[in-house]
C-alpha cells in the first residue's frame, strides 16, 4: 500500500486541470487549417466528459482519451509519443512537468493508475479508496497527488515514494525477471540487425474484425516502445505472426502474416516490412475460410531452403506451403491432420536447431473452435506428422508460443507457453512437460536470445525478460535439462475443503513444501524430508499449523528441492 494522508468529508468533488502558459509555437508542423491549434490524428476523442483531454502545467504533454486508448502527445514536437491502449479514462491528470499521467480507467474505479508519459509503462497502481474515484489532481511541484472518491474521503499520495510494481514470477536459481513493457504484443520475434536495430519486434491488433482494422508493429527495448509501422487490415480475424528472416534467404527482412477478410473470402497475407516502416504484400494466399497461419524460415539439411507456411481453414483441412527465394509458392501437402484430429489452429511454428527432436518443425496448436484440444506436433518436410505432446482439452492447457534454445544457461531444449496453467514448460524429446517458470498471466509468446542467455515472454500484463544473472549458479539445474524439478498447479483451484499439490523431484535430496500467506509468513509446512527422485502429490486441507481454518484469499505454496525453488498461487474460497 502506498503512503497516503486521509481527510474525511461529507461530499467530495475535486477537479483541477492545469493549463499551459501562453507560448509561441510553429503550428504548421501539425498541418492544421487556418484558425486551428491542434489536430489529433490517432483515434477518435471521447465526448461528453470533462477530461477527454488534459495538458500538463508546463505545456509539454497532452493526454487525450480516445476510442483506441489514451494517446500522449509532445506538444512542442507536434507528434504523438505513445499510446496506452485499451484504457477508457473517465478521469485524468498530468503532473506539472508532464512526466506522469494519473488515470481512472474502465469507467469510474477505485484504483488510480500512474503512467510514464515517455514510455507508456505503468509505474504504479494506487489502491486505498473504498468506492469509485471521481477526481485526481497533482500539486504544482508534482510531489503530491490528491484523489477524491465517492467513499467520502480525499487521499493525498506521496509521489516521491512510489515503489516499482512487484513482479511475482518464479524462475530457476541464477535467473531474474524484468518487465520490458506493459504493452501486450500478440506476436513477436527477436531482432538484431544494423538496419532494423536491436530488440523485440512485436505486433498488436487495432480494431479487430473491423473495416478499419490494422496490425501495429512496435520495437521494444528495455523500458521503451517505439512505433514502427501500421499495416491496414480489413476484418483481421486471427493473431498475426511476426518473423525476422535470419537465414539471409529473403535479404534478412521482417515478415508479418496477416489473416483477414470476411468469411468465405479470407486471405492470408505475407507482408514484408522495411526498416523505415514501409511495407508491401509479398504474396497472398486465398483460402476462403482461413483461420490462422504461421511462418518459419529454414536453411538446414533436413528441409529445402525457404519460408514454410502452415495455414488452417475452417472445415477445409490444413495446407502446408514452402515459399522459395524467388517468391514462388509450393504446396507441400493438404489435409495433413493426424488421424485423431479434425482441426488444427497453428499458434506458432519453429524450426529445431538442437537435433534432439528429430530436426523437425514443431507446431504448437490450440484449437478453440472444433476439437477444443491443444497439443504439440512435429512436421516433416513432406507434410507428414508426428505427435510430440498428445492433445488435451483446452480447459487443462492451451499451448501458445514455442521457442528452442540450443546453448547457454537455457540449455538445449524446447520451451512452450501454456495460457491455462500460466507455465512456461520445458518439453523433453519424449514429450514430457517440466515446469520452468511459473506465475505468468495467460502467457502467449516466447522468444529466446542468442546463446540461450535470455528469454522474452509476453502475457496479458506485458512483456517480460528472463535472463541469466550468474550462469554458474544454475549449473546443477542446467545439467538436468530438459528434465527438472517442477511444481504443478494445485487442483481444484479455487477450493474450500481440500486441494492436491503435485510436484516432481529430479534428483534425491532434501525437499520442503510450505504454504505462505501473501505477506510471506509461513502458514503450514506440508513436506520437510529427504525424498528420492520421482513424482509426488500431497493434499492440503486449508488449515494452518495449529489446525485452524485459514481465511479466504490468495496463498502461495513454495517447493524447495535442493537448489531449485518453485512458487505458485492458490485460492481458498468457501
Amino acid at each position: 500500500m502506498k503512503k497516503a494522508s486521509l481527510f474525511n468529508v461529507a461530499l467530495v468533488s475535486v477537479s483541477v486541470l492545469f493549463a499551459p502558459a501562453s507560448r509561441a509555437q510553429d503550428y504548421t508542423r501539425w498541418n492544421l487549417p487556418e484558425g486551428a491549434l491542434a489536430r489529433l490524428g490517432k483515434g477518435r476523442a471521447k465526448t461528453g466528459q470533462a477530461t477527454a483531454a488534459v495538458y500538463s502545467a508546463d505545456g509539454t504533454r497532452l493526454a487525450v482519451n480516445t476510442n483506441t486508448g489514451i494517446w500522449l502527445y509532445d506538444t512542442y514536437a507536434g507528434a504523438e509519443v505513445v499510446l496506452i491502449p485499451e484504457r477508457d479514462a473517465k478521469v485524468m491528470a498530468l503532473s506539472s512537468d508532464g512526466s506522469t499521467l494519473a488515470s481512472i480507467s474502465g469507467g469510474f474505479d477505485n484504483t488510480i493508475e500512474l503512467w510514464d508519459t515517455d514510455s507508456g509503462q505503468l509505474k504504479a497502481a494506487l489502491e486505498g479508496h473504498a468506492d469509485r474515484v471521481s477526481s485526481v489532481a497533482f500539486s504544482p511541484d508534482g510531489t503530491i497527488l490528491a484523489s477524491g472518491s465517492n467513499d467520502g474521503t480525499i487521499l493525498l499520495w506521496d509521489m516521491l515514494n512510489i515503489p516499482d510494481p512487484p513482479i511475482d514470477i518464479s524462475v530457476p536459481l541464477g535467473f531474474a525477471v524484468e518487465q520490458w513493457s506493459w504493452l501486450e504484443p500478440v506476436a513477436m520475434d527477436l531482432i538484431a540487425n544494423r538496419e532494423y536495430g536491436a530488440g523485440i519486434i512485436g505486433a498488436t491488433i487495432l480494431n479487430a474484425a473491423s473495416d478499419d482494422g490494422a496490425v501495429l508493429l512496435w520495437r521494444y527495448s528495455a523500458g521503451r516502445e517505439e512505433f514502427v509501422a501500421r499495416i491496414p487490415a480489413k476484418l483481421v480475424n486471427a493473431v498475426p505472426t511476426v518473423r525476422f528472416d535470419q537465414t539471409g534467404l529473403f535479404d534478412n527482412k521482417l515478415f508479418v502474416t496477416i489473416n483477414a477478410g470476411p468469411a468465405g473470402q479470407r486471405t492470408t497475407r505475407l507482408v514484408i516490412v522495411e526498416p523505415n516502416g514501409e511495407f508491401r504484400d509479398a504474396i497472398n494466399i486465398y483460402d476462403e475460410n482461413s483461420t490462422q497461419a504461421s511462418i518459419e524460415f529454414i536453411n538446414q539439411p533436413n528441409y529445402p531452403a525457404g519460408a514454410y507456411i502452415y495455414d488452417a481453414d475452417i472445415g477445409q483441412g490444413q495446407s502446408f506451403y514452402r515459399l522459395d527465394e524467388s517468391f514462388n509458392l509450393h504446396l507441400i501437402a493438404s489435409h495433413t491432420l493426424p488421424t485423431d484430429r479434425s482441426d488444427i489452429d497453428p499458434m506458432d511454428l519453429k524450426a529445431d536447431p538442437t537435433e534432439k527432436y528429430g530436426g523437425l518443425l514443431t507446431l504448437s496448436d490450440t484449437d478453440l473452435n472444433h476439437d477444443e484440444l491443444s497439443g504439440l506436433y512435429q512436421l516433416q518436410a513432406n507434410g507428414e506428422w508426428h505427435t510430440l505432446v498428445s492433445p488435451a482439452p483446452v480447459s487443462e492447457r492451451q499451448f501458445q508460443g514455442i521457442a528452442f534454445s540450443n546453448a547457454g544457461p537455457l540449455g538445449s531444449a524446447l520451451y512452450v507457453a501454456d495460457a491455462v496453467t500460466d507455465n512456461i514448460w520445458i518439453v523433453t524429446p519424449k514429450g514430457v512437460l517440466e515446469a520452468f517458470a511459473v506465475g505468468f498471466t495467460n502467457p502467449r509468446r516466447i522468444v529466446i536470445g542468442p546463446e540461450g542467455a535470455d528469454m522474452w515472454v509476453v502475457d496479458q500484463t506485458g512483456l517480460y525478460r528472463i535472463f541469466s544473472t550468474d550462469p554458474s549458479d544454475w549449473e546443477a539445474a542446467k545439467a538436468t535439462l530438459p528434465v527438472a524439478s517442477s511444481l504443478e498447479p494445485n487442483y481444484p483451484n479455487p477450493f474450500n475443503n481440500s486441494t492436491q499439490i503435485p510436484y516432481r523431484v529430479s534428483v534425491p535430496g532434501p525437499v520442503r513444501l510450505v504454504i505462505y500467506n501473501v505477506l510471506g509468513q509461513p502458514v503450514r509446512t506440508l513436506v520437510d524430508a529427504i525424498q528420492a527422485a520421482g513424482a509426488y502429490q500431497v493434499p492440503w486441507d486449508g488449515r494452518d499449523h495449529r489446525g485452524a481454518r485459514v481465511a479466504n484469499g490468495i496463498y502461495l505454496y513454495r517447493l524447495q528441492a535442493g537448489e531449485i525453488a518453485r512458487v505458485r498461487k492458490l485460492l481458498v474460497l468457501e
